[in-house]
């Protein structure tokens, strides 16, 4: 529709100036017939040398049969400027400059027009009308001297004659529109069904992609949990008993050597269930980011670098959009760790005008396009796995270097 009123706008205005230019042409054509027919058959070479019988002879004439509501002046000029007749007597012998088009006219001979500046002197005692439309163009005495008619018409008319034309013109227009409205709606129509319906079909298997990697990793952390984790800590009490057990018989350092491998087992089972965390945070579901952010965030403590986290949203985000949220945390915290260098890490997840917006900032070394291509490169693909599935989502995601020194990591997700 919006589509549909611009272009009708546009071919309105389009008419309308189309209009005034013909109905300017219809006064260059009315002036040019008042010339050839009613000024020209009368007009004696006298009039130029100002012999007062042949001025007579030409006002009577423009009196009885041109001056009226249509043409309200008329005058005649030599090619040096000197007005050599109008119907108002004042201006006969007067000299005054002609502008470069009435040049041109005497010139080329083709007739022009223009809206007339009543503020020039030679235009005095026509300040009384509003607004007039001169015409001229070249005509001939009897003997060839050239003078240049001018007849001065009131703007009115043209405006007149404009709207007449428009209205003729206006019918046509706006059923083409109502056609044009007609044929477009309908496709219009179908197109944003099918938008909607493919849309609905992208929801969905993003959906199902989300719900597909969750089982996945279910499924291996389980297996994890279940297998590897407690097979390490049977053997980690194993190692302890057999080191209580030698204790007095073994060589000293045998004993300690079975202790540390203890230690070693439980420190292998520590970061086993973070990596556990990391494929499946079982408090996600139950209790959401802000509980599911606090887990994130320990690995990054336990190195000594201090974490602001903020979580503002209510009501809870659709849990789809709460795995988005949580992979894009979970890799931007993992690149501050591992290669930011940062102390200092602000966390904030808020809801505003329908987008959840993910903030991680860090005061660490920062990030440069060459690094993120040396990432590439060495296979590290975090960042471009997130980009892309957070654009999956119908979201944004953007690591930025801050003007304090740092990364700004942002996502937005539209809230659906």
């Amino acid at each position: 529709m919006v589509a549909v009123a611009l272009i009708g706008v546009g071919v309105i205005l389009a008419a309308r100036s189309t209009a005034t230019d013909e109905a300017v042409a219809d006064s260059i054509r009315t002036a040019e017939i008042i010339s050839r027919g009613l000024v020209e058959p009368v007009l004696d070479d006298g009039v130029v040398s100002g012999d007062p019988d042949a001025l007579d002879r030409l006002d009577a004439s423009v009196q009885e049969r041109i001056i009226s509501d249509a043409v309200v002046r008329v005058k005649l000029w030599t090619g040096d400027g000197v007005i050599v007749y109008s119907d108002e007597p004042r201006l006969i012998g007067q000299r005054y400059p002609l502008d470069a088009d009435e040049l041109e006219a005497f010139e080329t001979g083709e007739t022009a027009a223009e809206v007339s500046d009543l503020s020039g002197p030679e235009n005095l005692y026509e300040r009384d009308f509003d607004k007039l439309l001169e015409v001229y163009f070249p005509i001939r005495t009897p003997d060839g001297t050239a003078l240049l008619f001018e007849a001065y018409m009131p703007y009115s008319s043209v405006t007149s004659n404009a709207t007449v034309i428009w209205r003729r013109f206006l019918p046509v227009l706006l059923f083409g529109l109502v056609v044009l409205a007609f044929v477009q709606i309908p496709l219009a129509w179908s197109l944003a069904v099918r938008l909607r319906r493919r849309q609905d079909e992208r929801e969905a298997l993003l959906r199902r992609a989300v719900e597909a990697s969750d089982r996945e990793r279910r499924i291996i952390a389980s297996e994890l949990h279940d297998g590897a984790v407690q097979n390490l800590i049977g053997q980690s009490f194993r190692l302890t008993a057999v080191a209580d057990g030698l204790a007095g018989i073994a060589d000293d350092d045998a004993i300690r050597g079975l202790r540390q491998a203890s230690d070693q087992a439980r420190e292998t089972v520590q970061e086993l269930r973070t990596l556990l965390v990391d494929l499946y945070p079982p408090n996600l579901s139950t209790e959401g980011l802000e509980a599911a952010f606090s887990d994130l965030i320990v690995p990054l403590t336990a190195k000594g670098i201090d974490v602001d986290v903020s979580v503002n949203l209510d009501p809870r985000l659709p849990p789809e959009m709460e795995r988005v949220i949580y992979r894009a945390a979970r890799e931007a915290l993992r690149n501050v760790l591992q290669h930011s260098g940062a102390s200092h890490v602000d966390v904030a997840l808020e809801r505003h005008s329908g987008v959840a917006s993910l903030h991680v900032s860090d005061n660490g070394r920062g990030i440069a396009g060459t690094d993120r291509e040396r990432q590439r490169l060495a296979g590290h693909l975090g960042l471009d796995l997130v980009e892309s599935f957070v654009a999956d989502a119908g979201g944004t995601c953007l690591a930025l270097p801050r003007d304090e020194g740092g990364t700004r990591f942002v996502v937005e997700v539209p809230i659906r």
